[in-house]
């Protein structure tokens, strides 16, 4: 389990030969509104896979909960810290270009 927030799968059913069920995420003591500036973006992904550990085509499926924040850089850019607004939007791009994942959770069901 993660700390903070709570991953729950449910409702899971098997009709006509499909498997189905419900994926939640829950704050459960992050202490303020999640996600946050910190961690911005979270996605839930959810697939099945077969007997081998393979993905099963057309099971994955994919939820976001983000939190949209746009960084205002204007008041650095006057004369004086045109080159420390350029280093924050090359982070920023930098940032904003890498992928990874902090918690993966196998349930299987």
């Amino acid at each position: 389990m993660l700390a903070g927030v709570e991953i729950r799968l449910n409702q899971v059913m098997t009709k006509d030969n499909k498997v189905t069920g419900v994926l939640s995420l829950s704050n459960t003591g992050v202490g303020h509104r999640f996600p946050t500036y910190l961690t911005p973006r979270v996605v839930l992904e959810a697939y099945q896979r077969d007997a081998r550990g393979e993905l099963i085509a057309g099971t994955r499926r994919e939820s976001v909960i983000a939190r949209q924040v746009s960084m205002n850089l204007s008041t650095l850019e006057n004369g004086s810290n045109l080159k420390g607004a350029a280093t924050l939007r090359r982070a920023l791009r930098n940032a904003e270009a890498s992928v990874y994942t902090l918690f993966q959770q196998e349930i299987p069901f």
